[in-house]
């Protein structure tokens, strides 16, 4: 499994996950660039779809955790980490064990202080992180 991990991404090979919409403009890709570099493919590609197909290639998906555990912010709703903190507590779960910031969803919010009370704030007071010159 950790060769395959190692091994999958490489330059001029279709990630085997990919779906057939994802496969169409990587061939496009490759028709009309030449090569298809690990850096070209877009964000994520050889993350958790990659650990998911191989998870699942060697039979071990039924491991994994559920998504409150490690995932109860969806990528969508990754902004509300700079809402009031109630939004996002009100998504983890007991058995939450991690919160999951899904960066690219971040935007210029990344560049930012977190506003007083929200979800980061908070966060990042209880770890003794500044999030101001407060």
């Amino acid at each position: 499994m950790v060769r395959d991990l190692c091994e999958l991404p490489q330059t001029n090979r279709r990630p085997r996950w990919f779906g057939p919409v994802r496969t169409v403009h990587y061939y496009w890709a490759r028709l009309t660039k030449g090569d298809v570099k690990v850096e070209d493919l877009p964000w994520a590609v050889f993350g958790p779809d990659m650990l998911t197909y191989v998870a699942k290639k060697y039979g071990m998906a039924k491991q994994a955790q559920k998504r409150p555990v490690f995932y109860p912010v969806r990528w969508q709703d990754a902004r509300l980490l700079f809402a009031p903190a109630d939004l996002i507590e009100s998504m983890i779960k007991p058995e939450t064990r991690a919160v999951h910031m899904h960066n690219a969803q971040l935007g210029s919010l990344k560049k930012t202080f977190p506003p007083e009370g929200s979800y980061i704030d908070l966060a990042c007071r209880r770890h003794e992180i500044a999030t101001s010159g407060r």
